[in-house]
């Protein structure tokens, strides 16, 4: 199961079989400016973070024992005191 999931991903990302148009597509477009690129770039982190952030609630939730204290911090946001 675990390699289907892999050959899927790979799939998915036009990495095999390789597939440069697909790859190409992915990527920012050279006429976008640097503040849209930058904003793109931000957006996809904060969504990835975000969506480990919910993985790791979920988890927690089945019994899992945590490792402390939760903190309530906006993704991508730094922790001050």
């Amino acid at each position: 199961m675990r390699s289907e999931n892999v050959v899927a991903g790979l799939r998915a990302c036009g990495i095999f079989p390789f597939d440069a148009e697909h790859v190409l597509s992915k990527l920012p477009h050279p006429d976008v400016s640097n503040e849209e690129r930058e904003k793109s770039w931000t957006d996809s982190i904060v969504g990835h973070l975000a969506k480990l952030r919910n993985d790791n609630a979920a988890s927690s939730d089945t019994g899992r024992r945590g490792r402390g204290k939760r903190l309530m911090v906006s993704p991508g946001k730094s922790v001050t005191k």
